[in-house]
């Protein structure tokens, strides 16, 4: 059974919610020596234990006391070591602490009782140096195992794998959990939110022999899987929304994080989310999307301090860079390799800075002299992007547009076009009245050009009135240049912003408009809205006629026309000076604005058959990668021409032009971009890893245990040889993190170590079945979850007798299901989705909820935390805004890290102030409001359900009811206090009822 416990100090209700965390222990090496008749091998079990313990005083070039361990041929040597006599060897008894000497390793934890029983035998048995001929596993490559034939328990091949490993090891399986406990754990895995009442229910209902599949099917597709699997990405992408160290001030960086977010839900496989990353930027017709991705590498800190080197600066950039990828893709500590040659691991300080060459070639801005005033700064590149999901809306109605003018206009393209050979006849509009708002005169010649005769003014608005005798399909305005006195041409350009119809006194749509030429970064179009940052100009041809038609996609049929034309750009004086108007009743008169881009045939029946000769590309026009967006004046000419009397054309072209109200909501992503050329890539080795102490140089590579590439090292290679299936790291390690998500502990327990000095997998051959099984099936992350969550190992119940938590507490080999505290956004996520509060929008800028006054301090910026007043306040914890040097602070008592570096693992304690943070934080007793009110609606009962996706017991409710009338009690008789929760004494009690309910140790955790 699991009680409600509370308590009453100053009307603070304190509910019992530590519960004991499962301790994280790094393997110790050693072995079980009664388990085993074989000789001890120095190479594999006595030479780890020394690295691992003694290495740092003993294995330097001046080792302490003259005792030299890092070498067989000294250790052999010193008088530390008695052959064949283990318990006389001073080496055993420093290690043991005896003779009234200090225990060794000095200042560090003593070896365990079976490392030294290890140490002490390899003496006995004559301190024999063999050399290990064998790769550490790790870095050999998997091979598919064979499923082991199992059948009496499991569901798939993971079930195989753990059972094999359970009989070996005298383990049986728990039973499967409940329905109720199921679906709430893997709501809490994939999504990251409990599930609502509703939904248990539902499927506690389907009897189907299916119906955990479906719901976890339906889970994989829902976009807040995205949001789950990204908040775990964030801790190893070190993602922030500031820059770190002194100053600390913001950057935009939440394109990144949306990035991951949409990569995760459309199941990107997991070698493109890699190239993408690391070097998107350099894939051949590289999509803006793919630049984003690089951001990856952009979060890390950047140091804008005064008096910092910039090149010291970007020189860390780069050790951060090289130390990420190998911990987030090898799961190795390559960064001790920087001063100097790895300890326990086959990587050299060369290996090192081969691989900082790889990441030292980006490019960047120099702002400053850092010569002349200690004050420079190298600034890396950035772009104007459209956050992601505005990205997507716009490319699905991009495809929308294409797709249905690709269908049409292929029609048109197949069509017999009668009569395009013939001119167009127009009528010439004499106007009876032309007004301008400046007041310059307009003066019509009897041809019918219209001259305007006075000083240019700023801007100006011309309107022109005329009667109509005939009905007519559009009109065309012909342009001349103006000549002096002596009949030299006077080169001016003009601006026309808005051009708007009249007939009978009522507006007339414009339909489309097209001109024979216009002006690069215009577009004629842009007339029928009025855009005043585009419209129709002429230059470098000023000195030519030109001609701009105007359709009305019909015929329009009436007594009167007026026009009106518009000049109102930020240049001045770019008016029109010389000009007419003529009328048409032809419907393919637009055709006359590109008829010298088309030839023409005669076809046996007579008709003509235009052919067009050059147009430009219409995927500008639609294209869902914004850094190549159409440019304006670049349209289809069919797509212009058709216009003129294809209402589905101008339907189309219209919302082809709405796509450009995206561009406005722009925002700045941080971005890598490489140097230009093909040249060998080369960094100096740094001696000691010291900024100012550059050695002889080293090609761009990777480590040498791995081989060679087989082209020039940059950044796009590398991250290829990262995906390729034969480097032995990247599958497991990734398989292996996933399987951390869901077991609190990895196969491999040490997640961001992979070497020698990394904890040995509890289950070796699932590892590298799995990581097959993903390369295999092209990287897909979801085929893994999924494999894993339908698994029997995954659905067992998490209940342990007192003898399985006696005899493995870390549930080693599986024999019962996950139990463990949630991570900290998910406790915050799971509160706001219980009481109804959370916001479930997806993406976009980091948000400001309410944190403790004075948290922020940031003296050298002056920003402040700006909490966010609307529903922003209650968003996923996944977009709260991350300050580096002050995280968030009910983040941190919950163990997030700070994001100045790779978190690759992050720990799990159990402390008074988490128990505090979660039962007075106000974000948490907003929630306990809104689901004190959900409760007074209700019911105490549905409520408990809500939180723990379970209906409570009879005595559970018992208290939680007694509970209810002892708060109701006191807030009567202090209503003041109670208004501070609710505007009765009722809501503060069912407030505080919520509160009880959101901090049972059953809701922070996932059983």
């Amino acid at each position: 059974m699991k009680s409600v416990a509370f308590a009453f100090g100053g009307m603070i209700l304190i509910a019992g919610i530590a519960i004991p965390a499962q301790p994280q222990k790094a393997a110790q090496s050693g072995r079980n020596l009664s388990k085993s008749s074989k000789k001890i091998s120095y190479a594999r079990e006595v030479a780890p234990i020394l690295k691992a313990s003694c290495y740092s005083c003993h294995g330097t070039d001046s080792p302490k006391a003259g005792l030299n361990l890092a070498t067989p041929s000294a250790l052999i040597k010193s008088t530390s070591l008695l052959k064949g006599k283990g318990a006389e060897s001073n080496l055993i008894h420093r290690i043991k602490g005896l003779d009234g000497m200090s225990q060794m390793p000095l200042g560090f934890q003593p070896l365990s009782s079976q490392q030294i029983a290890t140490i002490e035998q390899w003496i006995n048995e004559g301190a024999i140096i063999d050399q290990d001929t064998t790769k550490h596993w790790s870095y050999v490559a998997p091979s598919k195992p064979k499923i082991p034939s199992i059948k009496k328990w499991g569901k798939n091949p993971v079930d195989a794998f753990v059972f094999e490993k359970m009989l070996q090891q005298g383990y049986k399986p728990s039973p499967s959990a409940s329905k109720e406990t199921l679906i709430r754990r893997v709501y809490l895995d994939l999504i990251g939110i409990p599930p609502t009442v509703e939904e248990v229910r539902a499927f506690v209902a389907d009897k189907s022999t299916n119906s955990f599949e479906k719901v976890v099917d339906r889970l994989l597709a829902n976009p807040h899987y995205g949001e789950r699997q990204a908040r775990i990405w964030l801790d190893l992408a070190r993602y922030a929304d500031t820059n770190g160290y002194e100053a600390d001030a913001s950057r935009t960086a939440f394109v990144f994080r949306d990035w991951v977010i949409e990569a995760f839900n459309s199941n990107m496989g997991f070698n493109q989310f890699t190239i993408k990353q690391l070097a998107g930027d350099m894939l051949a017709n590289a999509t803006t999307q793919d630049k984003v991705a690089t951001g990856f590498h952009r979060n890390t800190m950047h140091n804008l301090e005064g008096g910092v080197n910039p090149a010291e600066s970007q020189f860390n950039t780069v050790i951060d860079r090289v130390a990420t990828t190998s911990s987030v893709w090898l799961g190795s500590t390559l960064q001790c390799a920087r001063c100097h040659d790895h300890k326990y691991d086959p990587f050299s300080q060369k290996d090192f800075y081969k691989m900082f060459a790889v990441f030292n070639n980006t490019t960047y801005n120099v702002v400053g002299d850092y010569t002349k005033s200690y004050s420079e700064v190298w600034n890396e590149p950035t772009m104007k992007v459209l956050p992601t999901r505005l990205q997507l809306q716009r490319d699905a109605e991009a495809r929308k547009i294409a797709n249905e003018y690709n269908s049409t206009v292929q029609i048109a393209k197949n069509s017999t076009f009668s009569g395009l050979q013939q001119p167009t006849k127009y009528t010439t509009v004499k106007f009876s009245s032309l007004n301008t708002q400046s007041k310059v005169p307009l003066i019509q010649a009897e041809n019918g050009t219209i001259s305007y005769n006075g000083a240019l003014a700023d801007t100006d608005v011309y309107q022109l009135s005329a009667s109509l005798a005939n009905p007519i399909f559009g009109f065309k305005i012909d342009t001349s240049p103006v000549l002096d006195s002596a009949g030299n041409v006077i080169s001016e350009n003009f601006l026309i912003t808005s051009l708007k119809a009249k007939v009978d006194g009522k507006e007339v749509a414009i339909q489309d408009v097209s001109a024979d030429f216009t002006q690069s970064g215009y577009d004629p179009f842009e007339l029928i809205f009025g855009n005043k940052e585009s419209g129709w100009a002429i230059y470098p041809e000023k000195t030519k006629n030109h001609t701009l038609y105007a359709t009305f996609g019909k015929l329009i049929t009436g007594k009167s026309l007026e026009l009106e034309l518009r000049f109102e750009s930020v240049w001045k004086k770019h008016v029109l000076r010389q000009f007419s108007v003529s009328t048409t009743e032809n419907p393919n008169f637009m055709f006359d604005s590109i008829r010298s881009r088309y030839q023409f045939e005669t076809l046996p029946n007579g008709n003509t058959q235009g052919k067009l000769i050059g147009t430009s590309n219409i995927a500008n026009y639609f294209s869902s990668d914004q850094s190549s967006a159409r440019k304006p004046g670049q349209e289809d000419d069919l797509f212009a021409y058709f216009g003129s009397f294809s209402e589905k054309y101008g339907q189309l072209r219209r919302r082809a032009r709405e796509l450009k109200k995206f561009d406005s909501q722009s925002v700045t992503a941080l971005v890598l971009t490489e140097k230009p050329g093909n040249k060998v890539l080369t960094a100096p080795v740094y001696h000691r890893g010291e900024f100012a102490s550059p050695t002889a140089p080293v090609p761009a590579g990777i480590p040498s245990l791995f081989g060679k590439l087989s082209e020039n090292g940059n950044r796009l290679s590398v991250a290829k040889w990262i995906v390729n299936k034969q480097n032995p790291l990247t599958a497991r390690v990734q398989v292996n993190r996933i399987w951390e998500q869901y077991f609190g502990r990895g196969i491999v327990e040490s997640v961001e170590d992979f070497g020698t000095q990394g904890s040995k997998p509890s289950h070796q051959k699932l590892l590298d079945w799995l990581a097959c099984e993903f390369m295999d099936k092209g990287w897909d992350m979801k085929h893994i979850h999924k494999l894993i969550v339908t698994s029997a190992t995954y659905q067992q119940s998490s209940a342990a007798s007192e003898n399985l938590l006696a005899r493995d507490p870390l549930n080693t080999y599986l024999a019962r299901g996950p139990r463990f505290r949630l991570e900290a956004e998910m406790i915050r996520d799971s509160a706001l989705a219980i009481s109804g509060l959370l916001n479930p929008k997806i993406g976009g800028p980091s948000v400001m909820p309410y944190q403790p006054a004075g948290v922020w301090d940031s003296p050298y910026n002056g920003e402040q935390w700006m909490e966010a007043k609307n529903g922003d306040r209650y968003r996923r914890g996944i977009y709260v805004f991350a300050k580096r040097t002050a995280m968030y602070p009910s983040f941190m008592a919950l163990d997030a890290g700070t994001r100045e570096s790779c978190l690759a693992r992050r720990t799990r304690t159990n402390t008074p102030l988490q128990a505090l943070t979660l039962m007075n934080d106000k974000s948490f007793l907003e929630a306990a409001v809104a689901l004190g009110a959900k409760i007074k609606q209700k019911g105490i009962g549905y409520g408990f359900e809500s939180a723990t996706c379970r209906k409570p017991s009879q005595e559970e409710l018992k208290v939680l009811n007694s509970t209810f009338n002892k708060i109701l009690s006191r807030y009567k008789a202090n209503p003041t206090e109670a208004k501070k929760l609710g505007p009765t004494p009722e809501d503060a009690a069912y407030a505080m009822v919520g509160n009880v309910i959101l901090n049972l140790d059953e809701v922070i955790t996932k059983s």
